[in-house]
């Protein structure tokens, strides 16, 4: 799987959004050093969140909370 978090064949949408200028020059400058593009970086951190907080949840997880 590409670093974008999604493979090749799969379909897209455009998504518009507001950011803070600060994040966005941020953003930049992640994707200066990695040699990627913004909305690369974007995409690879939007998927992690999104895995993050869908991942099953183990039953000793399940039972502390």
């Amino acid at each position: 799987m590409p670093a974008s978090g999604a493979a090749p064949e799969t379909p897209m949408t455009l998504v518009n959004t507001q950011l803070p200028v600060p994040l966005v020059g941020r953003l930049d400058q992640l994707a200066e050093q990695a040699t990627a593009r913004r909305p690369g970086i974007i995409r690879e951190a939007l998927t992690a969140y999104v895995n993050d907080r869908t991942a099953p949840v183990s039953r000793d997880e399940a039972e502390h909370d």
